[in-house]
């Protein structure tokens, strides 16, 4: 149910921002020969790519590899190239089901952030983590140089929040002013602190 209601999400996500590309504003440049036409099939063709590589999931490449293709795809997407983008990773996901809700939960905590708290930042920075806790759980963190904080980032995570309930996680979600959530889910190659 909650993969359905992340799918659900991302495909009206989708269709709004594809909505604002072909708006009537923009369909008057269209007209004029200045290359939105182009520029709207482009960015469709980087919304299909993105979700066909999210649900893949592949096993044959780096996680941290599969992840930094994602987030990519999610700023072509948005057409944000002024977006540094920091990866780094120290721990593989233990299986295809912990690798793709951990996708889609770094995808919609990039997703969040550029929409957001990035929106009118320009040469912004985005830093993902993937590491353990002493205990051996993976911590998840996402976190942006935002100057300035637009409250609507700090409610719009409720699919990272479900994603991470329901593989046995917790969220925390800070602002000051950047953007900082961090997850932390069970691993369970690792036993549990006592």
């Amino acid at each position: 149910m909650i993969l359905l209601q992340e799918i659900h999400h991302r495909i009206a996500n989708e269709l709004q921002g594809l909505a604002g590309a072909l708006s009537p504003s923009r369909a008057r440049q269209m007209l004029d020969g200045s290359g939105a036409v182009e520029r709207a099939v482009e960015r469709i063709r980087h919304i299909a790519r993105l979700n066909r590589q999210i649900y893949e999931a592949p096993t044959s490449l780096v996680f941290s590899r599969h992840c930094r293709d994602l987030c990519a795809g999610v700023l072509s997407a948005f057409g944000r190239s002024d977006i540094g983008l920091l990866i780094d990773f120290t721990v593989e996901p233990a299986s295809r089901e912990q690798r793709l809700t951990i996708a889609l939960i770094f995808v919609e905590l990039l997703t969040n952030a550029v929409k957001h708290s990035l929106a009118d930042e320009r040469e912004a920075c985005i830093r993902l983590e993937l590491t353990t806790t002493p205990c051996g759980s993976l911590r998840l963190m996402a976190s942006d140089n935002a100057t300035t904080q637009a409250p609507t980032s700090l409610t719009s995570s409720s699919i990272v929040r479900l994603l991470a309930e329901s593989a046995g996680g917790s969220v925390t979600i800070t602002a000051d002013p950047g953007y900082v959530a961090t997850i932390i889910l069970p691993n369970h190659r690792f036993d549990v602190c006592l």
